[in-house]
């Protein structure tokens, strides 16, 4: 992230704000599925016992399936590096020409170039980051309402 943002600082409020808004999502899936597979079963509690990591395994598969649209959105506004972000530098093999490949790099060193500069997104995003700050916080006190409603004390 330092090569995107150009400092450490920018990098780690940048690396801050982009996890706090994908966990936020995260954990606004799990708490739901977490409190109802766990509800009234002492068993599932048990981190010893392969049922404990079914359920976990289950309620992280909905978590991440809530928090893949705020992925999707940093990923796309720059704010987050996708599995696939080609980095300068990076070891990842191109398909096509090899004058494919330089002109791909070009573009690449040029958008990393802008956010150092700019210390941000490539681009002001559109809803704003503040926007989907208080949609991830949403998200999160949805799901914990909803967990305590359906599983009741915990």
């Amino acid at each position: 992230m330092g090569g995107m943002f150009g400092s450490y600082w920018k990098a780690m409020k940048g690396t801050f704000t982009s996890e706090l808004l994908s966990m936020n999502c995260l954990m606004g899936g799990m708490f739901p599925v977490s409190a109802l597979a766990f509800a009234g079963d002492e068993a599932a509690r048990n981190p010893a016992e392969p049922l404990f990591w079914f359920r976990m395994s289950l309620a992280l598969m909905v978590g991440a399936l809530a928090a893949y649209p705020m992925n999707y959105w940093l990923v796309a506004h720059h704010l987050k590096h996708g599995m696939m972000t080609v980095r300068r530098g990076g070891a990842m093999k191109m398909e096509g020409t090899e004058n494919d490949a330089i002109a791909d790099d070009a573009r690449m060193q040029q958008k990393m170039k802008m956010a150092a500069e700019t210390g941000s997104a490539l681009y002001e995003p559109s809803p704003p980051v503040w926007v989907m700050t208080l949609i991830s916080f949403a998200v999160l006190f949805a799901g914990a309402a909803i967990a305590l409603i359906l599983g009741g004390h915990g």
